[in-house]
């Protein structure tokens, strides 16, 4: 799924994180509603829910996070599921994909792209809607060199 796309004037991109995080979830769930335990398909409205509350100290790490039906989460939090939302030990699935790394490798596929137009990292950046000390970060984290972006293996980081 795609989830950087440009913007109406065409000249940068956005990521969707938020996408990003929904698809990570839906894929570590198996597309499974983690208070039901039913399939959530793609008819169906959901919510990304705190296993832990922020106000009971939890964060908004995906550990912490999972999908669930809209009606769940509305009667989790109207007291209606309380067998359920009773969490004796955190039992989240260990991921098997480093999903950051993921969203790196999104935006280098990007700048790459924008290198193939312009050969120029700062333009490059510019049109994948980062600035060049992102983009620099992004090609010094991974060990490449922008001046042979053509050669970039992205599908073995």
């Amino acid at each position: 799924m795609q989830r950087m796309k440009k913007t109406k004037d065409n000249r940068s991109t956005y990521v969707d994180w938020k996408g990003i995080v929904v698809d990570s979830l839906y894929l570590r769930d198996g597309g499974i509603c983690q208070l039901c335990k039913q399939s959530i398909s793609n008819n169906d409205f959901f919510e990304i829910d705190h296993i832990i509350k922020r106000s009971e100290g939890g964060g908004d790490t995906l550990m912490n996070l999972r999908l669930v039906h809209l009606t769940c989460h509305k009667a989790r939090h109207a007291k209606q599921l309380a067998v359920i939302t009773e969490v004796e030990e955190l039992k989240v699935p260990t991921m098997n994909v480093n999903f950051k790394k993921l969203a790196h490798i999104q935006v280098l596929k990007q700048l790459r792209h924008g290198l193939s137009k312009t050969q120029n990292m700062t333009k490059a950046c510019v049109l994948c809607g980062i600035t060049p000390d992102q983009g620099k970060y992004y090609v010094g984290l991974y060990r490449l060199n922008w001046r042979d972006h053509a050669s970039w293996n992205l599908d073995k980081i």
